[in-house]
């Protein structure tokens, strides 16, 4: 039987999210005792196994023991809680010459916890952006000598992780990003251009609030959209381009002005559908091949400025 001082500490226990379902249980009254038993166990035997550096079995086995309780019992930790298991995994993420096995488990691990964004705000955790950035840069290194390859899934799982992580990266990481990659923006050689905007794609924070603008989009919007103007004529590239305008738009609906860039924007649209077009007998030869989700998204983020524009001219 639960003492009086574990009552008073259930009490002042403030989960982040539990699952209100469990409150319908017959057996409700003993949750907590389980829970908070269950929650201990999990976080003693998992800083013991790290302390050992003992990643197999110790650290997988309480990795899944801490799956199974969060499944069972929702975000039911304390906040300091929280960001320690984030921290914690994605340090075990980012281990060097990690096996890529564990790096799946821990992975599934860090994007579970980091669900739900509106527990755990930006001025509460920052992850830094460079460990998964030589992650990701070597996993997409197309190296013709070697026998290393990597496994095809490992590519989405670090897209994951990366989009889940990445709004917890420093404010400065934006102008960090783009003087390591700047440089490699060549629209003459593809595969490099094809390489560097995929990882853009991924790592540029889009979801800052507004105050931070300045030292976010502010910061390559313009440059890339003239980069995109430039090179029109159907680039292998330009789908990852797409991504990113579609991921900024949707994040600051209201907040860009893309006036001046809708006719080139539909433009591209129109391509895309490969429509029987020609023009004085002669078919028109770009091939535009772009996610039509992408598409999809811009057009969405953009219909209430358009309509509240169309509304305010006819009135």
């Amino acid at each position: 039987m639960p003492s009086s001082s574990s009552k008073m500490n259930f009490v002042d226990f403030r989960p982040q999210k539990e699952l209100v379902y469990n409150k319908l249980l017959p057996y409700a009254n003993e949750l907590d005792a389980e829970s908070h038993l269950w929650l201990a166990e999990i976080k003693g035997n998992l800083g013991r196994a790290i302390m050992l550096r003992e990643l197999t079995p110790g650290c997988v086995f309480w990795t899944n023991r801490l799956n199974l309780y969060i499944e069972l019992y929702g975000m039911k930790f304390s906040k300091e809680d929280h960001i320690a298991f984030v921290k914690l995994m994605y340090e075990l993420v980012t281990i060097p010459n990690l096996d890529l096995n564990l790096i799946n488990k821990f992975s599934d691990t860090l994007v579970l916890l980091l669900k739900k964004k509106k527990l755990i705000s930006p001025d509460e955790l920052e992850l830094p952006w460079r460990p998964l950035y030589n992650m990701m840069a070597h996993c997409l290194r197309r190296n013709s000598i070697g026998i290393h390859r990597n496994l095809s899934w490992l590519e989405t799982l670090l897209h994951c992780v990366i989009i889940s992580v990445k709004t917890y990266f420093p404010l400065n990481a934006t102008q960090e990003i783009l003087d390591e990659l700047r440089p490699k923006l060549c629209p003459h050689d593809g595969l490099t251009m094809c390489t560097s905007l995929q990882i853009l794609e991924c790592f540029l924070p889009v979801q800052l609030s507004p105050e931070h603008h300045s030292i976010g989009h502010w910061l390559w919007f313009d440059e890339f959209m003239t980069i995109w103007k430039v090179c029109h004529n159907g680039p292998q590239w330009e789908n990852y381009m797409m991504r990113l305008m579609a991921r900024l738009a949707i994040f600051n609906i209201g907040y860009i002005n893309w006036e001046s860039h809708v006719p080139f924007m539909f433009t591209i649209f129109i391509r895309c559908l490969n429509l029987p077009v020609t023009y004085k007998q002669t078919p028109n030869n770009l091939n535009h091949k772009i996610e039509m989700s992408s598409i999809a998204i811009w057009i969405v983020a953009n219909l209430r400025h358009s309509v509240t524009k169309l509304q305010g001219s006819t009135f």
